[in-house]
């Protein structure tokens, strides 16, 4: 790999343009790919190599490359970040792909003082794979008809979900009940297919006066797999 630096300002845009891509040893000039989504922060990607084929790609912006793998029971494999102007080989395979548009808003010290403010745990994945001062990257699986209503959760970053599969979640958010007591009302219902994509911009607040509205709808809630199938998505949280 090789990398160049630069010194980046908080929230500045990066150059926008996709990752280049040249073939060795492959049928086609250039890896398929799939645009899912494209916010001013953030270009989410699906890329595929062929069975035999290696793909060299130039990295414009700071971009995960994620594999996938969809054999039931298979480990999830680990993500890779790569700075703006690295370069990688790709073999063959199905890839997410993450490109980073702007530079992080929120340095690694702020970070580390706003998610242990949060009255609730800021824990929004299964298991955290990854995480540098730009992002943090989640995976997440909940067995068929699992999940828990009452293990609330708070975003307090923004952030994007590809599901791997088709989904379908029932949303709960918290609600005081008497005696001071936490309930969960049902509050809406997401589902996607395969590839779906889901982004939700966060502010520096958490939650309203109340300690328990959250200042942006639905960073703050729990989830219920509503299908005999496994919920997976892959989750990146920008800083």
């Amino acid at each position: 790999f090789f990398f160049f630096f630069r010194i980046w300002k908080p929230g500045a845009a990066l150059g926008c343009r996709s990752s280049e891509v040249r073939s060795i040893g492959a049928r086609h000039p250039t890896m398929p790919t799939r645009f899912l989504r494209e916010v001013p922060r953030l270009r989410v990607l699906h890329q595929t190599v062929e069975d035999g084929a290696e793909e060299e790609v130039k990295h414009e912006v700071p971009t995960v490359r994620w594999e996938v793998i969809m054999l039931e029971n298979a480990p999830t494999p680990q993500p890779n970040f790569f700075p703006a102007g690295s370069s990688a080989r790709v073999g063959a395979g199905e890839w997410l792909v993450f490109e980073l548009l702007m530079e992080p808003e929120r340095a690694v010290e702020h970070v580390e003082e706003l998610l242990p403010r949060a009255e609730w745990p800021t824990e929004v994945g299964s298991v955290l794979m990854f995480e540098n001062e730009s992002c943090r990257l989640w995976d997440f699986r909940m067995p068929p008809r699992g999940g828990n209503r009452l293990d609330f959760h708070v975003h307090c970053l923004s952030y994007a979900f590809v599901l791997l599969g088709h989904g379908k979640l029932q949303v709960f958010k918290p609600v005081e009940l008497e005696g001071g007591k936490i309930g969960a009302e049902p509050c809406a219902v997401l589902e996607r297919d395969h590839l779906g994509v889901v982004w939700s911009e966060r502010s520096t607040d958490l939650v309203q006066a109340d300690g328990i509205s959250p200042t942006v709808p639905g960073a703050l809630h729990a989830v219920e797999n509503l299908l005999d199938t496994e919920f997976r998505e892959y989750l990146i949280e920008l800083k």
